[in-house]
C-alpha cells in the first residue's frame, strides 16, 4: 500500500502503511511515530509509543484511517 494523506484538525497528516498492520504518522512533512489498531471486544482502538502523539490523537488519525481503507 502506498501513503496517503488525511486532513485533522486542518492539519495534513501523511499516513504511510507498513508491512505489519502499523502506519508511520507525519504531521506536515514532520515524523511524529508509528500508531497500531488494537482490536479489543469494544472495536479497534489506536495505539502509539511516541511522545509526540497523544492517545486522543492516535485515536482520531485511526478512525481517519480507518474511513480512508473502506
Amino acid at each position: 500500500m502506498e501513503s496517503f494523506e488525511i486532513e485533522l484538525l486542518g492539519k495534513v497528516i501523511t499516513v504511510r502503511p507498513l508491512d505489519s498492520e502499523d502506519y508511520e504518522v507525519f504531521e506536515d512533512g514532520q515524523y511524529l511515530g508509528v500508531i497500531t489498531p488494537i482490536l479489543g471486544d469494544n472495536g479497534i482502538t489506536w495505539s502509539t509509543h511516541s511522545e509526540k502523539i497523544a492517545n486522543d490523537y492516535a485515536q482520531q488519525i485511526g478512525e481517519l484511517i480507518e474511513e480512508h481503507d473502506m
